[in-house]
Order: structure tokens, then C-alpha cells, then sequence
């Protein structure tokens, strides 16, 4: 969870305005370009923020298996 933490509110956006920052550097740059940025760490945000939701989603339903079988074979 630490590593979703550090990637999601401290690497990203670090990314993102360290883009728009060369971005402006370059003087030719558009609002395209910042645009492009922002969407790439959207979509990496979404992408990581998915991944881990699948993860916890996952090991709930596994949890929860095992423990319905358990109850079962209890009765029996």
C-alpha cells in the first residue's frame, strides 16, 4: 500500500509538473503538450489504482472462500 501511496501522490504529479516544466522551457511548447502530460498521469493513476483494487478485490474473495469452506466442512 506504502508503494501505491508514494507512486500515486508524490511520483506522478512530480512527473507531470517536471513535464510541464521542460515544457515551458522549450518556449515553442503548446497547450497540447500539457494537456498530453496530464492525461498520460491520469491514465497511470487510474491504471495503478486498478491494479491494486483487483489485488485487495482478489485476496477478499480468497479470504472469503476459505472461510465458507471451513464452515462447511465444520458441519459436516
Amino acid at each position: 500500500m506504502a508503494t501505491y501511496y508514494l507512486i500515486t501522490y508524490y511520483l506522478v504529479p512530480n512527473l507531470i509538473s517536471a513535464k510541464r516544466k521542460s515544457a515551458k522551457n522549450r518556449q515553442h511548447a503548446t497547450d497540447k503538450d500539457e494537456e498530453q502530460f496530464f492525461t498520460v498521469g491520469t491514465i497511470l493513476q487510474l491504471g495503478i489504482s486498478m491494479f491494486f483494487f483487483t489485488i485487495i478485490q482478489a485476496n477478499y474473495y480468497y479470504i472469503n472462500q476459505k472461510s465458507v469452506t471451513t464452515q462447511y466442512r465444520n458441519k459436516q
